[in-house]
């Protein structure tokens, strides 16, 4: 018998209007009531909420308020990034923000409901936080197109230039090589989940008669990076809101570390 404990976040059913959708009550509009335009859908999509509220949470949980108040507040916050974040993986986000975001599901939503996935966007660094809060080990997963690899460069790729010139002779050679990566060289939200990971190239290089060469191939993640907000290493970029939330949350909930898969693969031409 495990005797792992599963935890859950607390049940809130309300908070401060600034933390909530306009309008307060948790929702704005009345519930099942007309879903937001579409201007306002596509500031959710913007990532307007996150910027909005975050610094709002991070000084409410440093300040006077009740016990029960900051963790209300912090709750809504949690539970309004995660459902966008589950917006946002949808193959049209602004459309189901529109549809989905002023109704009964995101209020009666719980954060440890989200999917396992992680969008592009500033609310999956907060999905990342609420799983390692609520998700108990539960694996998350990331697109690899998030990275956006296919703008890498060979003279920033650690060791990959020595490795070409020490392929002399010419002709059409396979190719594996591996390289450690850090998120933030091509992605704004990314550094604040993913750690620096190790990348791997797989491809055909080719050394031409002239001395120039080609390489063909595809970059993928070579291993499931490692979650842990409590680690100093987990995470190659942090801002002192989202470390006072982190913090003050870990101080009431046992946060468990998780790995995140990087599916996928990106195609590069050097």
């Amino acid at each position: 018998m495990s005797d792992m404990i599963v935890i859950s976040p607390p049940v809130v059913t309300t908070g401060d209007s600034s933390v909530m959708y306009p309008g307060g009550n948790g929702g704005g509009a009345a519930a099942g009531g007309p879903p937001p335009n579409v201007r306002y859908a596509t500031e959710l999509h913007g990532g307007s909420y996150y910027r909005n509220t975050t610094p709002v949470i991070a000084k409410d949980l440093k300040g006077n308020l009740s016990e029960e108040k900051k963790l209300e507040n912090a709750m809504w916050w949690f539970k309004n990034c995660v459902f966008i974040n589950m917006c946002e993986l949808a193959a049209s986000p602004v459309a189901e923000l529109a549809k989905r975001f002023d109704t009964p599901e995101r209020i009666n939503f719980s954060p440890d409901n989200g999917p396992p996935q992680l969008s592009n966007s500033p609310y999956a660094i907060a999905a990342a936080l609420s799983n390692f809060l609520w998700g108990n080990g539960r694996t998350m997963s990331v697109d690899i197109g998030a990275l956006s690899l296919q703008f890498i460069q060979a003279g920033n790729i650690p060791g990959f230039n020595e490795r070409m010139n020490a392929i002399g002779n010419p002709g059409r050679h396979d190719l594996t090589f591996s390289f450690p990566y850090n998120t933030a060289s091509s992605n704004v939200f990314m550094p604040y989940i993913l750690g620096n990971i190790t990348l791997q190239l797989d491809g055909t290089f080719t050394r031409n008669a002239t001395g120039t060469w080609s390489f063909d191939g595809v970059v993928r993640a070579q291993a499931p990076d490692l979650y842990d907000f409590n680690a100093s290493t987990h995470r190659s970029k942090t801002n002192e809101d989202l470390t006072t939330i982190g913090r003050w949350m870990g101080e009431r909930f046992n946060g468990v570390p998780y790995k995140i898969e990087i599916n996928g693969e990106t195609a590069v031409k050097f």
